[in-house]
Parts: structure tokens; sequence; C-alpha cells
């Protein structure tokens, strides 16, 4: 008999938010709008609980592109979760939270540099007085896709900020670019290493990315791009991947990244955040392996400025507020 799956895209609200409802309908509306990648993992032997309504010409128009679809089950009772494990949730909470890569990456001069955990606006109040810099960026521990970000620079009027829970903060970095370094479980339980490059606005809500068929071809890609050289730290990846799984990791683990520039040099933030879980970086690269190119871009956008360019293919359904397309290297 088929898997039946579900594709939790509200896997952090199942996590963090303790009203959380499965049926919520805000939480349904983010599955239908992103749920056609489960399309890409081309898993043709399994049933979809489908939460959105696909028309039978883009299934059609998915098949021309050789994608092998599964069946379909909207009103499934037992089914299985895609996205996130929920196994364990106490240590799925602890493996997704800010907080615990945060405070991992201080300990071992990974990231958080010169960042602070405040749960009051006099301790940020404080931290803001005392720091050299003058640009911030407060996250929400449990947000996600920039969710709960709040930018503050000299003219924030602190007096509309209000904190109720432990928020994180640290300096608004010049980034250049943002990258996802995933440790994906194979079949046989073995961990392949792959790196994406994730394009992030300011907000870091995800707007799209680069994969590759391999290491060695980001490798080439990122340093003739940015004419820098991220080879020397992929041993840095390996070291937070195995403090992961000292923690109870078990699966799929994507560590974000970022390059900035200080003082006219480039230099690397190896841990922001940690997420336990599939991520939009395996879609990416679930992507270049079905096109069978060194290369992909897929791009997320709420206009429709690529619909008639040749080099870009389409890939969302018609009734997606945003729309993806890749391109194909």
């Amino acid at each position: 008999m088929d898997s039946v799956y579900k594709i939790d895209l509200d896997y952090e609200h199942y996590l963090f938010d303790p009203n959380y409802n499965e049926s919520n309908a805000n939480f349904l509306k983010v599955i239908k709008e992103f749920e056609y990648v489960y399309f890409f993992f081309n898993l043709n032997h399994t049933t979809l609980k489908n939460e959105q309504i696909y028309k039978d010409e883009y299934l059609k128009y998915l098949e021309s592109l050789h994608f092998q679809l599964p069946k379909f089950s909207k009103e499934a009772k037992e089914y299985k979760y895609f996205w996130g494990k929920r196994q364990d949730k106490e240590l799925e909470k602890k493996l997704n939270s800010k907080i615990t890569s945060a405070t991992l990456a201080k300990e071992l001069g990974w990231g958080f540099f010169d960042g602070m955990l405040l749960s009051d606006v006099d301790k940020l109040k404080k931290y803001l007085n005392e720091s050299s810099y003058k640009n911030f960026l407060m996250k929400d521990p449990e947000g996600f896709s920039g969710i709960g970000h709040i930018k503050i620079d000299p003219f924030t009027d602190l007096s509309k900020i209000k904190i109720s829970k432990t928020m994180l903060i640290e300096p608004f970095y010049e980034r250049v670019c943002d990258i996802g370094c995933t440790f994906n479980q194979k079949s046989d339980g073995s961990f392949e290493m792959f790196l994406v490059e994730n394009y992030n606005n300011e907000k870091g809500s995800f707007k799209g990315g680069l994969a590759s068929s391999n290491i060695e071809v980001f490798l080439k890609h990122f340093k003739e791009k940015y004419q820098f050289d991220l080879e020397k730290h992929l041993d840095v990846y390996q070291s937070i991947f195995k403090e992961y799984q000292k923690m109870g990791a078990s699966s799929n683990v994507q560590i974000d990244s970022f390059i900035y520039q200080e003082n006219n040099e480039l230099k690397f933030y190896p841990l922001v955040e940690v997420n336990y879980r599939k991520t939009m970086g395996l879609v990416m690269r679930k992507l270049c392996e079905h096109f069978k190119r060194e290369k992909i871009e897929w791009l997320v956008t709420h206009t429709n400025d690529l619909e008639n360019k040749k080099e870009y293919i389409k890939l969302s359904p018609e009734s997606s507020r945003f729309k993806s397309y890749v391109k194909l290297e």
C-alpha cells in the first residue's frame, strides 16, 4: 500500500505555537501556496493528502516536464508528515530553536559574535548604548522565513517595541549572500553534504536560490561570483553537523550561514540557525537532479515579470499567489 503524506509547511507553528490547530485556515493557506513542491521529489509511488486542488492541465504540464506525480487523496484520514519529523516534539523544538543555534555559535566561535539574548526593553536599551554598531536585527527565536524580525537603527522609536519573551539581537551585517549547507540523509542511512545559495530579502524571506549537481560545481561558481573561497570552511559545516548529531539530530539538517562585508573585507558567518526538517534548499537540489543540470536557479516572485522569458520554466500552478520559475544553466 502506498504511503500517504501531508506537506506540513506549518511545521514551525506545530513546534512553537501553543494554540496550534492543524485545520487553522491561515496554516492551510501556507500549505496550499507551496504544496506543489512535493511534485519535484518524483514520489510517484506515494499518495499526497492534498489541500490544494490541481487542474488536469497543470498536472499534464508537469508530466510533460517528466515529473512523476503521486496519487491524490484530499480526504485521507491517516497519513505521515513530509516536511518535519514530528516524532519527538521537545527534541525537535530544541534543534530548530534559534536560541540553541545562537548559544552554540557563540560558545564555539561560529557566530552571534556580538549578539545577546534579552527579555525586556531595558536590556535592549543597555545593549544598544554599549554597542559600537549602529544598525541591529532583533529576531524571534521561534520565527522562520523572516517572520518576527525587527530592524533597529538610530531612528527607531524604542517605546514602540514590546518584548514579551526572550529575543535575539545582534548587529545588522552587510550581507553579501546567504548559504544553506544541508546534510541530507540518503536511503542507506548515510549523509550527503550539499550547498545552495539562498536568495533572501533584507528581512530573511525566501525568494529562491541556486543549486548545483555537486559541491565542486557550487564552490567553483561561488568563487567566480564572489571571489570568496568557501572550500576552506567546509570543515566548519561538518563540525556544526556533528554537534547537532550529539544533541540528537538523526535526519536532514540545514545550516544557514552567510558572507558579509566589513571594513572592505568579505567575512564568513558560519552558523545563523539550523533547520531540522526538509527545506527549500532540498527542493532546489531535487530540481537540479531532475533536470540533470550542473546548476539551476529557482526564483519565487509575486510578479509576472518572468512569465514570457524563454529561459525560465514556470513550475507553480495558476492558483499560486507567488509564482515560481526554474532557470536551467
